[in-house]
């Protein structure tokens, strides 16, 4: 079976969220709180794309603001306002990649964030048309 474009890079930006994920964690246990935050927001951004690139026809992601507003999209089409809440607090780990400004707890508290938001987005992403 012939996987279509989109699918194959849903399945892309899939997999590099969770590989995010995990280079999220292990940096922080290495206490690199900037690398650690990068790629926690970075796993919410690949996760999102996986998402934009599922719907028909698929969603412009290659902006920051386009992230947000797909992130919007969702929370309002699945009716779960969490999506937008846990974006943006992940979103703000982002920040913390260029400012070096939060504390390890506030760091350690996005990367859950982080999980929390890929699986949800995965029901979206598994869930029948």
């Amino acid at each position: 079976m012939r996987l279509r474009r989109t699918q194959l890079t849903t399945a892309t930006y899939r997999t590099a969220a969770h590989h995010l994920l995990r280079q999220a964690n292990a940096e922080f246990q290495l206490q690199d709180l900037r690398q650690a935050s990068e790629k926690a927001w970075g796993a919410v951004a690949q996760i999102t794309k996986a998402y934009a690139e599922s719907l028909a026809p698929p969603a412009y992601h290659r902006s920051h603001g386009s992230l947000k507003r797909i992130a919007r999209n969702l929370a309002q089409s699945a009716g779960n306002q969490d999506f937008l809440a846990l974006f943006n607090a992940v979103e703000q780990l982002h920040v913390n990649f260029y400012e070096n400004t939060r504390s390890a707890g506030a760091v350690q508290a996005g990367i859950l964030d982080a999980n929390e938001y890929v699986a949800l987005v995965e029901t979206q992403l598994t869930a029948p048309p």
